[in-house]
């Protein structure tokens, strides 16, 4: 396991627990990153990949048990700007089933 996915694992269970939750679950992931000092764009256009990032999350999420597994996710919002303070923004939100 990556050193940040490590730390991601620790973090979550240090603020939440383990969760487990069991139902569908929506999830939006805001990913930033430090400017470069010249950037070609704007908007962040370049590696790593969101697809990928998402997947290193939804792991993380699987491993620190905060549902039971990521297929759970049926919503999945992302993004990736650049920033001052870098890092990814969890908003987790569960739904009930009917």
């Amino acid at each position: 396991m990556h050193l940040w996915k490590a730390q991601m694992v620790l973090a979550w269970r240090e603020k939440y627990g383990a969760l487990d939750v069991s139902g569908p679950v929506s999830l939006t992931l805001e990913f930033t990153f430090a400017r470069p000092k010249k950037p070609k764009h704007r908007l962040h256009i370049t590696k790593p990949d969101l697809d990928n990032l998402a997947k290193a999350v939804m792991d993380s999420l699987t491993t620190a048990r905060a549902w039971v597994d990521d297929s759970q996710v049926w919503s999945l919002t992302l993004s990736k700007s650049y920033s001052a303070d870098p890092g990814v923004l969890i908003t987790m939100m569960t739904e009930e089933i009917e």
